[in-house]
């Protein structure tokens, strides 16, 4: 099932339109709202209101509650209250990766419900197996107690460059995936609308609406390990470039480590890594900068490494934070990716204001 989503033409357009009002006064919601809550909140009639509520309930994206004693503990005509169904279907975030696999499902509205891990054991770093991420995704949904439901979108972090249809441009780590659509695969082995993104964007994506840097406009979020790559926000939005290529500092030949760092020289990672930040820093001139990695103790060493390079070569120098979202970051980004995708292209939740 999908929301309907007239023409313009269509007559029934603003009967749709107070329909996707009150749905979003219900996904906005995180209780029990009575119809006049509805109403106040919408600015549509009473009658409008039920009428579009009615229709909803048949569509099965709202539930009405029993009614029972009224506010006042006495008997009497109770409120009637409703909320939008978060277990109507799920969302999906996934983390491909070399030698790991990240799942997380999430309810409708966005809430994750359960989280799936799968080590891999590679024995070739040129490729994946796209029937064992299909399969893990699965096995994720399966673990959730949610089997049965229908995946609304999924969103799928992928360790090259991606192009906005989720064509695999470029990957340095998996060279043989280039120029498989992996988007369209997953969409149709999982009957879904799959997206595919780089995976320091979806990082980047998840710093941004739940991370350290949920309250800034511009962020750059670096992600360090066997490779490092970059995600840009600008304005609110994720920058991705005319090929989906932005933010990929990885390419600096003074960036490329073949491993994380040791103990004794986080100093001099910090200093190569904070040269290229600061490339991207006078490009963008951002609020913060976050970096993600495993840096256990060594954290402070490296971000006054960093916050040195920062200070030698920009002109504004922004906050330098770590990461408190862990490796799950990437999927977490995805569950996010799919929410919004799920909110405007399903729901049609966008340009209501």
């Amino acid at each position: 099932m999908t929301f309907e989503l007239p023409s313009p033409s269509d007559p029934g357009l603003l009967r749709t339109l107070n329909r996707r009002l009150v749905l979003r006064a219900l996904v906005e919601s995180n209780s029990l709202e009575t119809l006049a809550v509805i109403v106040r909140r919408t600015r549509v009639s009473r009658p409008t209101v039920e009428a579009a509520l009615s229709e909803l309930m048949e569509q099965g994206w709202v539930e009405e509650l029993a009614p029972g004693m009224s506010g006042t503990g006495r008997l009497g005509r109770p409120a009637r209250r409703f909320r939008f169904r978060n277990d109507f279907g799920i969302l999906v975030g996934l983390d491909v990766g070399v030698h790991k696999i990240v799942v997380k499902i999430a309810d409708a509205r966005g809430a994750v419900v359960h989280e799936h891990l799968s080590r891999l054991d590679t024995v070739s770093t040129k490729s994946l197996d796209l029937d064992r991420i299909i399969e893990e995704v699965r096995l994720a949904v399966i673990g959730s107690g949610l089997r049965g439901s229908r995946i609304w979108s999924l969103g799928c972090g992928f360790p090259g460059v991606v192009s906005a249809d989720g064509v695999i441009q470029r990957s340095v780590v998996v060279p043989d995936m280039v120029g498989l659509d992996l988007a369209r695969e997953l969409s149709r082995s999982l009957e879904t609308a799959a997206l595919v993104e780089n995976d320091a964007n979806l990082a980047t994506l998840a710093e941004h609406r739940e991370g350290a840097s949920s309250q800034a406009g511009s962020v750059v979020v670096v992600t360090t390990g066997r490779r490092i790559s970059s995600g840009l926000i600008i304005n609110g939005s994720l920058l991705r470039g005319r090929h989906g290529a932005a933010g990929e500092i990885g390419a600096l030949p003074v960036l490329q480590w073949a491993d994380a760092p040791g103990k004794k020289d986080i100093t001099e990672y910090g200093h190569a890594l904070g040269t290229g930040i600061s490339a991207l820093v006078l490009a963008v001139d951002p609020e913060t900068v976050v970096i993600q990695g495993e840096f256990r103790n060594q954290g402070p060493a490296l971000l006054a490494a960093v916050r040195a390079e920062l200070d030698k070569y920009c002109v504004y120098v922004p906050s330098v934070q770590l990461s408190a979202l862990g490796t799950g970051a990437v999927a977490t980004g995805g569950v996010h990716l799919a929410r919004e995708h799920f909110h405007t292209h399903i729901l049609g939740l966008s340009g209501l204001d």
